[in-house]
């Protein structure tokens, strides 16, 4: 099986550097036009289904990439959604800075928290043998929590930067899982596939 597992397309807030959590903020216009190209990219893929965070901006990306796959139904599942910032909501990096040097708590969602409740979702679907091929849409946090995990902390949370609408490959075969690639633009992606049918 293949997880195709997919940050959400840019916000107004992905422009200003503010962390996003639980806010539920929608795509910009840029957003909508990388949705519109991950969707294309998927067109000649065969997906199972799209499975969605809860919140405003994945699930329009979700609904994007499905109008291109025939999908009519995008499953939400509210273990998919972003880490909880807390305080840190909202924030740019000069606040964030200055809310870290107060010493106050921030209140977020722990990292282990987060690791577990993603690693539950892909474990849930993964184990299901009705499907060969699933695309998630869920957010950075969560997804760099994912990607440092397999990578044994290689890559992932606090080494990489995901781009908005990036495309993360997941191979999974008896219970194991593996990352195949990772952080790549719609672009990207699709020059491998070509790669690949070149080759075939």
């Amino acid at each position: 099986m293949q997880i195709y597992l997919i940050r959400h397309g840019e916000t107004d807030w992905n422009k200003q550097m503010r962390i996003h959590g639980r806010e539920d903020i929608e795509l910009n216009n840029n957003g909508i036009l990388q949705a519109n190209k991950c969707g294309q990219v998927f067109r000649n893929l065969s997906i199972d289904l799209i499975i969605s965070s809860p919140l405003k901006r994945a699930k329009e990306t979700s609904k994007i990439i499905a109008s291109y796959l025939g999908i009519e139904k995008v499953i939400i599942d509210e273990n998919l959604i972003e880490r909880d910032y807390g305080k840190l909501s909202g924030l740019i990096p000069q606040e964030r800075e200055k809310n870290c040097n107060s010493g106050q708590k921030d209140e977020m969602e722990s990292w282990d928290d987060l690791s577990k409740r993603i690693k539950n979702v892909l474990n849930n679907y993964s184990n299901n043998i009705e499907y060969k091929n699933i695309i998630m849409v869920s957010h950075g946090a969560a997804i760099n929590a994912v990607l440092a995990i397999l990578s044994d902390y290689a890559i992932g949370t606090g080494k990489t930067k995901l781009k908005n609408a990036c495309i993360n490959v997941l191979h999974c075969t008896n219970q194991s899982m593996k990352i195949d690639m990772h952080n790549l633009t719609s672009e990207e992606f699709r020059d491998i596939l070509k790669t690949h049918e070149l080759e075939k």
